[in-house]
């Protein structure tokens, strides 16, 4: 039930391929991922690679700029497509690396 947990959303697994056309109830099970946090500049050309990249549907145009849906799984692939870097992820919090590998060892036996 925390699949954004271990997952990051890369262009090659099963998340891009079927989530685009599964059912809602099945894309809420990827929630979004904790501490981070996605944000545009002013830079942003209106292209739409953001909004084609983005498998849970949470970017679209509005007036030729991009804007992010309340809804936002912060997977960090609208901003990896971004041919001019107008969409940032940040980490909020400094601990935000210690969290994770603490969360996901409770979770995953870690050997």
């Amino acid at each position: 039930r925390r699949l954004m947990t271990l997952c990051q959303c890369c262009p090659c697994c099963c998340l891009t391929t079927a989530f685009p056309h599964a059912p809602s109830g099945l894309r809420d099970i990827v929630v979004p991922l904790e501490g981070l946090e996605v944000w545009l500049t002013e830079d942003c050309t209106g292209c739409g690679a953001c909004v084609e990249a983005c498998i849970f549907q949470q970017v679209r145009l509005v007036e030729g700029k991009a804007v992010i849906g309340e809804e936002c799984k912060k997977c960090g692939r609208c901003a990896s497509v971004c041919p001019v870097g107008a969409i940032r992820i940040t980490i909020k919090e400094s601990q935000y690396v210690e969290s994770c590998i603490e969360r996901i060892s409770a979770i995953v036996d870690v050997k």
